[in-house]
């Protein structure tokens, strides 16, 4: 069943703080979408792509929720480390995490190298986030 984008959701998440790396496109931005319609606000994050992440944040607005914004190479600690401070001060505390930060493999990139280093964002980011978020 499709949906419009004004559609509600029931409320399942009313009033809960959801970060969602790689949040800006893809399974990200349908999950941050989702997550606003049910009632939750949303910490988007993302390496680089301001406009996308910007489009996803009045989406979220939209369903009238807030949205936060952190660019930032979710490999590197310090970037978790920051993200998670920037969500507990501007929500007070986070509910869920959806780990979905990922790499675009690009042409010059060889598949062991883009593997290696998907990999390396995905594990670091979710420990790094995960144990930050108990804190």
């Amino acid at each position: 069943m499709a949906s419009s984008p004004t559609s509600k959701g029931l409320g399942r998440l009313k009033d809960r703080v959801a970060l969602v790396t790689g949040g800006d496109s893809g399974i990200g931005r349908a999950v941050c979408l989702a997550f606003a319609r049910e009632g939750a606000d949303v910490a988007v994050s993302f390496l680089s792509e301001g406009d996308d992440a910007r489009q996803v944040q009045h989406v979220v607005e939209d369903a009238g929720r807030s949205a936060l914004l952190s660019p930032g190479d979710l490999a590197v600690e310090a970037t978790c480390r920051e993200l998670v401070e920037q969500m507990v001060r501007r929500f007070g505390r986070i509910d869920a995490l959806v780990n979905n930060a990922a790499l675009r493999r690009s042409r010059s990139w060889t598949p062991s190298g883009w593997s290696a280093r998907s990999a390396s964002t995905s594990s670091r980011c979710s420990t790094w986030c995960a144990a930050r978020c108990h804190t």
